[in-house]
């Protein structure tokens, strides 16, 4: 659900509507080995991140993360794969971003 059109689903940045506090979170699925690690960013600053590194013990790997963040209105919030990471995506939603206001301030 995109309900006000605040998240670009072409670009991947979520553009404060309003000044407030904001909840986000998001889970990353790994598959085949890989390595996942994804960071949240707002503006240019690193919020959270999450990484689950690949071992012999299992064939896939996931990680997520989720805090609170007060934004200004138009502030941006968006994602980074870090370099040498991989995400797996398919119909099964198991790489997740999402966010929502809590209240305006």
């Amino acid at each position: 659900m995109n309900i006000g059109n605040a998240y670009n689903s072409a670009s991947g940045v979520f553009s404060a509507p309003v000044r407030g506090v904001y909840y986000f979170s998001f889970s990353s699925f790994g598959f085949n080995g890989r390595n996942v690690c994804v960071s949240l960013f707002k503006n240019s600053a690193r919020m959270l991140s999450a990484c689950d590194h690949h071992s012999a013990a299992d064939s896939s790997d996931s990680a997520g993360n989720g805090g609170t963040l007060h934004l200004e209105q138009e502030a941006q919030v968006y994602m980074t794969l870090h370099a040498r990471s991989h995400i797996f995506a398919d119909d099964q939603n198991r790489s997740t971003f999402r966010g929502f206001l809590l209240f305006r301030t």
